[in-house]
């Protein structure tokens, strides 16, 4: 029997090569901010850069719902996104809180003049109402035993 050395060699495809992070990142992402990658390379490039650097991998979206697929973000544009999120977030929130505010000032006023004119409901007494709270009209609150609105979200 004789002995034969064979030597395997790796197909093409499935060669490795060695390239920069960065590269493969700006690469992935071409001119977009964001895009779909295997959820294999995702792990991959979380296990280097665990988001701190380089790009961010995106898992859950902003409910902290899982992705079918993770996203890769170029850090920077990640971060703009999110911090334009937080602050769009924020400023819609504050916005429902002045509409509540306004709806319960109007309802106490409006209970207030119904009280006092008892001829008077309805349409009318809605309208002097929110003319009273929207003009910040004190003396005229004053009229209908109203000393102070409610002006925040506690208040409520």
């Amino acid at each position: 029997m004789t002995n034969t050395l064979t030597i395997m060699t790796t197909p093409p495809h499935k060669q490795l090569i060695t390239l920069p992070l960065q590269t493969l990142v700006d690469l992935s992402l071409r001119d977009n901010h964001d895009v779909d990658i295997p959820r294999s390379i995702a792990d991959l490039i979380y296990a280097i850069t665990k988001n701190e650097h380089t790009c961010y991998i995106q898992f859950t979206d902003r409910e902290n719902i899982t992705l079918d697929v993770p996203r890769l973000w170029n850090l920077h544009q990640w971060r703009i996104s999110t911090e334009s999120w937080i602050r769009s977030k924020d400023a819609s929130h504050k916005r429902k809180v002045q509409d509540w505010l306004l709806t319960a000032n109007v309802d106490m006023v409006e209970k207030a003049i119904n009280r006092k004119w008892q001829g008077i409901s309805g349409g009318p007494s809605r309208v002097i109402a929110y003319q009273l709270v929207k003009s910040r009209n004190m003396a005229g609150l004053k009229e209908f035993g109203i000393n102070k609105l409610k002006e925040t979200e506690e208040e409520l």
